[in-house]
C-alpha cells in the first residue's frame, strides 16, 4: 500500500505512470502516482465500491506489492478524480482487522468469539439450516438483510427460492422513496449523481448536502456550476451546510416542514402565473386538482409553518419562475426523514414539472407493473423473534447501524434460530452470527460492468480484480454458488462460470471484456446503444489475461431490486405503461397509480412528531470522508476524521450550560443513552430548535481496532419513528435528545 503521505499527495495527483506489463491498459488509461515507485507490474481498471457513486478507477500495481489508485481519465462523467474514500481503498488489501477465514461462533451471540473452520464445513452448515427451514416453512422461513454491490448474487438466490423478506436499507432509504416520488409523477426516476447542472440557472437543494456526501460526478458538476456567473444556488436546510456556504440564498427552515414549503411554492407559482403554462397544458394531467389542493398554502400560512420570512419564500419562487426549465431541484439521496417522505419528494417532482424542468429521459423507468409493497423491517424482526424465520442471512450490511431501532435489531439477532453473515470486516452485526464468511473486497474480485446514462451518452466501465483475494476470502459469486449447492438449490443459481456471467452482461451492453481492456477500462457510446455492436467484434466472454474476471449495471440492478421488494401480500395494482411512461402517458401532477392503490393522489404536508419538553431534535447527515460505518476502520480516513461532533447553537449551549470542546452524552426521550461522549461545537450555523451530528460513527465492535468506540451512533438513539404510508420506510429524524454531562 502507499503510505498516508503519498495518499495525501495523490489527492492532487500530478505525474503519469506511462508503462505497464501483464494485464495492461491502453496508454489513455495510465494511472497517476505522487512519488517514485518500484517497477510497475500491471495497470488494471476497475470501479470503486467505497460509496454508491462507483467511480471508475485505475490501479497501478508495483513490483514491491504496493498499489496506487487514481481516477480513470477516460470517463467523461467522473473525470480523472477520486475522493479520499476511493484513494484510501488500498487499505482494504492488508488491513489487520480483515476477516480472513470462515468462522463458527463459540461464545454467546454478540461476544464475537469464533473458531476457524473450513469453507466446506461453513457452507455445509449454512446449507443444512436452509434446507431444514425451507422444508418446514418454504421461502417464508428465510430472511435476508443485504446491501452493496456484492449482494446481487445472494439476493438473486433468495429471490429464486421465494424468500419474500429481503431488505436493503440503502435502497429503502433512498432509491425506493425517489422512485415512488418521481416515478409516479414522470414515469422515470432521476439519478441524483447524474442530474444536469451544466445548463442550470437555478439550483435548489433541500436538505441535500452536496460537498459533504462527496459523490464525485455530482460534486464535480456542482463545483463547475458554482464557477458560472449566471447560476443562483438556493439551499434550504436547518443547518448552514457546506453547500449553504456557497449559495446566494440560504433558508434556515424549521425541521420537518419542507413539504409545506414546496406546497407553498407550488401555490405561489400557480397564483402568480410563474409556471410553464404551455408545458402544463400540453403534457400534464391533474392541474385543476393540484391548484385546488394547494390553495390553503398562502404565503402567510407557509411562513408560519416553516418559520421563514414571507419575502424569502416569494423571492425564491420568483427566481425559480424566471429560470423556468433551467431550474434544477436536486432530488437527493438519503430521503427517509419524517415518515411523510414520498409526499415530500412528490411535491419536489411536481414543482419541477410546473417549471417545465423534466428529468432527463435517460433516467430509470418506473415499473408500474412490477412495483410491489416493500418489506416491513419491523415485521421481519418480529417474525425472527417469534421463531417464524429459521435462517437469517446478513450480507455486507451493518444492520445495527442501518435499521432502527437498534435495540430491537440486536434482540432479534440474539433470539434468531440461525444467522450467517458475509462481510469484509467484523462489524457489530457480524458479532451475532453463528457462521461468518470472509468476502473478497472489490479490489480482489471481478464484477459486473458499471454503466451511467445521460442525455448525451452512455458510459460503460469494467470491474476487474486488481489482486487475488486475501487469505481465505472468496468472491460473492463463489460463496453464493457454494451455499446454493449445499442448500439443495444448485439449479436456482448460475450454472456457468463467474467470468461467463460478467461477459454475458458486457455483451448485452454491446461491449466485450477484452474490448473494455483495450479501451482503457471505459467505453463511451454517443449514440443509442442498440445501434452499437460488440467492440472489435470480440466475443464478450473471452478473456485476454486469465486475471480479468469482471458491478451490476445501475439500471438493471435498481429494477431488479424493485421487483424483489415483494411481501407476502397482494402486489400493488398494475397499470399499463404508455407514452411519458406513466399510465396516462403524461406527467401526472395527480397520480392515478397512487389513487388506484389507495393512497392520496396529491402530496400532503404532515406535521412531524412534536419535540418533548426539555429535548431538542437531532438531525444527521453524511461525513465527507466516511461511508457510514463501512469506512470507520480505515486508518487513513480516521486520521482525517475519526469522530463526529455535535453542532449546537448558542441558545442550545446556554440551555445546557455547555461550551465548545466539552464532551457530553446524549440521552433520547425514551431514556436511551449514547455509549460514548461526543464533542460539542457551538456555532451560529444551526437553528436553536435542533442539533446535528454525522452518522456512521460509534462502532461498538471491539474487533475493529481503528473505528471502535469512536464518536456517537445516531441510529442507536432512534427508538421511535413514523413509517411512510406509501413506502413503509421509517423516518430517521424523529430523534429527540438532551445533553448529559457526566
Amino acid at each position: 500500500m502507499i503510505n498516508r503521505r503519498d495518499f495525501l499527495k495523490t489527492t492532487a495527483a500530478t505525474t503519469f505512470v506511462a508503462t505497464g506489463v501483464g494485464q495492461s491498459l491502453a496508454p489513455s488509461a495510465q494511472a497517476y502516482s505522487g512519488t517514485a515507485k518500484s517497477k510497475v507490474v500491471k495497470i488494471i481498471a476497475t470501479t470503486c465500491e467505497m460509496c454508491k457513486a462507483h467511480c471508475p478507477m485505475v490501479a497501478t500495481v508495483y513490483k514491491d506489492g504496493t498499489v496506487a489508485l487514481a481516477g480513470n481519465k477516460n470517463n467523461p462523467i467522473h473525470g480523472p478524480f477520486l475522493c479520499s474514500r476511493g484513494l484510501a481503498a488500498t487499505q482494504l488489501l492488508s488491513h489487520p482487522d480483515r476477516l480472513k477465514y470462515p468462522m463458527k461462533r463459540v461464545g454467546v451471540r454478540g461476544s464475537g468469539k469464533w473458531r476457524r473452520i473450513s469453507w466446506d464445513t461453513a457452507v455445509q452448515e449454512i446449507g443444512r439450516h436452509i434446507r431444514k427451514s425451507y422444508a418446514e416453512k418454504g421461502g417464508d422461513g428465510l430472511a435476508l438483510f443485504a446491501g452493496g454491490r456484492s449482494s446481487h448474487h445472494i439476493k438473486s438466490l433468495f429471490k429464486n427460492v421465494h424468500c419474500h423478506l429481503i431488505s436493503d436499507s440503502s435502497y429503502d432509504h433512498s432509491l425506493l422513496i425517489r422512485t415512488l416520488g418521481f416515478g409516479t409523477t414522470f414515469g422515470m426516476i432521476p439519478d441524483p449523481a447524474l442530474i444536469d447542472l451544466h445548463n442550470s440557472k437555478c439550483i435548489v437543494l433541500l436538505g441535500s448536502h452536496l460537498g459533504e456526501n462527496v459523490f464525485v460526478p455530482q460534486i464535480r458538476q456542482f463545483t463547475q456550476a458554482l464557477e458560472r456567473d449566471d447560476v443562483e444556488v438556493v439551499v434550504v436546510d436547518p443547518r448552514f451546510s457546506a453547500a449553504a456556504a456557497k449559495a446566494q440564498h440560504y433558508l434556515s427552515i424549521k425541521p420537518g416542514t419542507d413539504t409545506a414549503l414546496l406546497l407553498g411554492w407550488i401555490h405561489y407559482l400557480i397564483e402568480n402565473d410563474l409556471y410553464d403554462r404551455g408545458f402544463v397544458e400540453s403534457s400534464c394531467l391533474g392541474f385543476t386538482e393540484l391548484r385546488r389542493h394547494v390553495a390553503g398554502y398562502s404565503l402567510e400560512r407557509t411562513a408560519a409553518i416553516t418559520d421563514l420570512p414571507k419575502a424569502h419564500i416569494a423571492g425564491i419562487a420568483e427566481i425559480m419562475g424566471q429560470a423556468g426549465a433551467a431550474t434544477t431541484l436536486v432530488p437527493g439521496n438519503q430521503l427517509s426523514w419524517y415518515g411523510n417522505d414520498v409526499s415530500r419528494v412528490r411535491a419536489l417532482a411536481i414543482l419541477s414539472a410546473l417549471l417545465g424542468a423534466v428529468p432527463q429521459e435517460a433516467g430509470l423507468d418506473f415499473d408500474f407493473t412490477q412495483m410491489s409493497k416493500p418489506v416491513d423491517t419491523a415485521m421481519t424482526l418480529g417474525q425472527i423473534r417469534s421463531g417464524k424465520i429459521g435462517v437469517v442471512g446478513i450480507w455486507g450490511q451493518n444492520v445495527l447501524q442501518s435499521e432502527a431501532p437498534a435495540y430491537f435489531v440486536s434482540q432479534a439477532l440474539k433470539e434468531a434460530e440461525f444467522t450467517f453473515c458475509t462481510d469484509i470486516f467484523p462489524s457489530e452485526t457480524s458479532l451475532y452470527a453463528d457462521i461468518i464468511l470472509p468476502e473478497a473486497s472489490f479490489l480482489e474480485r471481478a464484477d459486473f460492468c458499471e454503466t451511467w446514462v445521460t442525455a448525451e451518452r452512455k458510459v460503460v466501465a469494467g470491474s476487474f480484480a486488481v489482486q487475488a483475494p486475501l487469505a481465505g476470502c472468496r468472491s460473492p459469486f463463489k460463496i453464493v454458488k457454494a451455499i446454493a449447492a449445499a442448500s439443495g438449490f444448485k439449479d436456482q443459481f448460475s450454472l456457468g462460470l463467474e467470468q461467463d456471467l460478467y461477459g454475458e452482461q458486457a455483451k448485452q451492453l454491446h461491449i466485450s471484456l477484452n474490448g473494455l481492456v483495450h479501451a482503457g477500462g471505459v467505453v463511451v457510446f454517443d449514440c443509442p446503444p442498440d445501434m452499437v455492436g460488440p467492440v472489435d467484434g470480440k466475443d464478450a466472454s473471452s478473456d485476454s489475461s486469465g486475471e480479468m474476471e469482471t458491478q451490476t449495471e445501475m439500471e438493471a440492478e435498481a429494477d431488479t431490486e424493485m421487483k424483489m421488494k415483494i411481501e407476502a401480500v397482494e402486489p400493488l395494482v398494475a397499470a399499463p405503461v404508455q407514452v411519458f411512461k406513466t399510465p396516462s402517458g403524461k406527467v401526472e401532477l395527480s397520480s392515478s397509480w397512487l389513487a388506484r392503490n389507495g393512497y392520496t393522489a396529491l402530496p400532503d404536508f404532515m406535521e412531524p412528531m412534536t419535540v418533548p419538553d426539555g429535548f431538542t431534535r437531532l438531525l444527521s447527515g453524511r461525513c465527507p470522508v466516511h461511508t457510514l460505518t463501512r469506512t470507520s476502520g480505515n486508518r487513513w480516513l480516521n486520521h482525517e476524521i475519526s469522530e463526529n461532533i455535535l453542532w449546537l447553537s448558542e441558545v442550545g449551549a446556554a440551555t445546557y450550560n455547555v461550551k465548545s470542546g466539552q464532551h457530553v452524552r446524549l440521552e433520547n426521550s425514551d431514556g436511551v443513552k449514547s455509549v460514548n461522549r461526543i464533542e460539542i461545537m457551538v456555532t451560529p450555523g444551526i437553528r436553536d430548535d435542533c442539533c446535528y451530528a454525522s452518522h456512521g460513527f460509534g462502532n461498538l465492535s471491539p474487533l475493529m481496532s481503528e473505528g471502535y468506540n469512536k464518536g456517537v451512533s445516531v441510529n442507536r438513539l432512534l427508538s421511535r419513528s413514523t413509517p411512510d404510508v406509501v413506502s413503509g420506510v421509517r423516518g430517521l429524524r424523529d430523534i429527540f435528545v438532551r445533553l448529559i454531562r457526566d
